[in-house]
């Protein structure tokens, strides 16, 4: 039997002079905020987003997981592209 979808949605945005990440986890209705330093533009701020929703979902061992993201850049980005599609689990 295929274990239940995990949904993890993230964004980006800046907050007066920083970056702040947040992803949101549907089936457990959890929210984690993360305040980012030295970080260039929004761009590198989603890839940051979904960098930290992989890492969670690595984490936490979820097996059928998908990241929703609004950022069309950084879901193309080829580093988080073979991240998730690693099989070995981050330790």
């Amino acid at each position: 039997m295929e274990s239940k979808r995990e949904i993890i949605y993230v964004d980006a945005g800046k907050v007066d002079e920083n970056f702040r990440i947040s992803m949101y986890h549907v089936e457990k209705h959890r929210t984690l905020i993360m305040d980012l330093v030295d970080i260039k533009d929004n761009n590198e701020a989603e890839i940051y987003a979904i960098y930290y929703a992989i890492f969670y979902i690595n984490k936490y061992e979820y097996k059928n997981s998908i990241i929703l993201s609004d950022n069309k850049t950084a879901t193309q980005n080829n580093i988080l592209n073979a991240l998730a599609r690693y099989k070995e689990r981050f330790r």
